[in-house]
């Protein structure tokens, strides 16, 4: 029989490497764990909308959250979650994109998901800033729904938002770009 136990070994603090050690029958290796990065370092997602060209955009930046919201008409939702504002050992980059033919902003960590965008007719924007893949250093899915007759990519932390989303403005939930702390 093949038995395979893994043993985490806790690190007491955030910022030092985490080992897992992984028993088999035969032979014993270490992994490393990439440590959760500095809380400080953490960057608020600014969230905005436009009711007039019904657009949901997201930026890391309180410049161009003040640009869109005086120069396009958009008004501030405030804060959806945190994250890097520059890569941090165990973070995948967030991609904003932009389509002008379906005014519709759209936010990936999906290389795969980029392309096909792309093939679409968006075009890459920038990196938001840095999420995690999972919820090991304490995040939240970052939930994308997507409402095809509004052209529409509402993104949210919230449960809440995410089914009455759903149930009333008829939006459909996508995969999940990553995850946020909050």
């Amino acid at each position: 029989m093949n038995f395979k136990f893994h043993l985490a070994l806790v690190a007491l603090v955030a910022s030092v490497p985490t080992f897992a050690a992984v028993f088999d029958q035969e032979l014993l290796h270490l992994e490393l764990i990439p440590p959760c990065g500095n809380m400080e370092d953490l960057i608020p997602l600014l969230r905005a909308f436009s009711s007039t060209n019904t657009d949901h955009f997201y930026t890391a930046s309180d410049v161009e959250s003040q640009q869109f919201r005086h120069n396009y008409i958009y008004i501030e939702e405030g804060t959806t979650g945190y994250l890097f504002p520059s890569h941090v050992a165990g973070t995948i980059p967030l991609y904003r994109l932009w389509n002008s033919k379906d005014f519709d902003h759209f936010y990936t960590s999906n290389a795969t998901e980029q392309k096909v965008a792309l093939s679409e007719g968006y075009v890459t924007e920038n990196t938001v800033g840095f999420i995690y893949p999972d919820s090991r250093c304490g995040g939240l899915p970052l939930y994308r729904l997507y409402n095809n007759a509004l052209k529409d990519h509402l993104y949210t932390l919230s449960k809440v938002e995410r089914d009455k989303a759903i149930k009333d403005q008829k939006y459909i939930l996508e995969r999940s770009p990553g995850y946020l702390v909050f």
